[in-house]
C-alpha cells in the first residue's frame, strides 16, 4: 500500500528523563534537570537507518536544585 502509493515508513520515537523528589519526601518544588531525545527511523535497501537524533538538555534554575538537595536532609 506505501509501495502504491509512493510513501516510505518513517518511525519517530522521542522521550524524557527527569529527576524529580519521590512523592515521599514531599517536596514539589526540587527539580534536577531533564534530557529530552528524539530519533527518526527510516527504511534503506531493506535495512532500517536512523535518519536522526536530536538531544535538548533544560537544566534546573539554582532554586530548584537546592530544593531538590534539601530534601534529602
Amino acid at each position: 500500500m506505501l509501495v502504491k502509493a509512493g510513501l516510505e515508513p518513517v518511525w519517530v520515537l522521542a522521550g524524557e528523563k527527569n529527576v524529580y523528589p519521590g512523592q515521599s519526601l514531599g517536596s514539589s518544588r526540587g527539580f534536577g534537570g531533564c534530557v529530552g531525545h528524539t530519533s527518526v527511523y527510516t527504511v534503506e535497501a531493506g535495512a532500517i537507518k536512523v535518519a536522526g537524533t536530536m538531544t535538548e538538555r533544560y537544566k534546573p534554575s539554582a532554586e530548584q536544585l537546592q530544593a531538590l538537595r534539601d530534601v534529602d536532609q
